[in-house]
């Protein structure tokens, strides 16, 4: 999300005008895709989380935030951008 605006001026300054819809698009769709991808691995997550705690609640079992376990999935994900930034 944070590289979309980079991405765009990109496209605008730099790429032919035959190719600027079309880099515009594909930008759009690796966006849509990264948007999908987070819920397919919110999902995941929660499911596994199910499975391990003795409540048989995930992480991410309500729709009030005060009672389930955000800071931890929060937590999870600062973790996984450390790794992916040395990866």
């Amino acid at each position: 999300m944070f590289t979309l605006v980079g991405l765009l001026d990109f496209f605008y300054n730099e790429e032919p005008s035959s190719m600027k819809s079309l880099s515009t698009s594909i930008s759009c769709l690796s966006l849509s895709f990264g948007y999908f991808l987070s819920n397919v691995f919110v999902n995941l997550i929660n499911a596994i989380t199910k499975r391990v705690k003795l409540s048989k609640e995930g992480w991410l079992h309500g729709q009030l935030l005060d009672y389930n376990n955000l800071n931890l999935f929060h937590w999870f994900l600062a973790i996984l951008n450390c790794l992916n930034l040395f990866w």
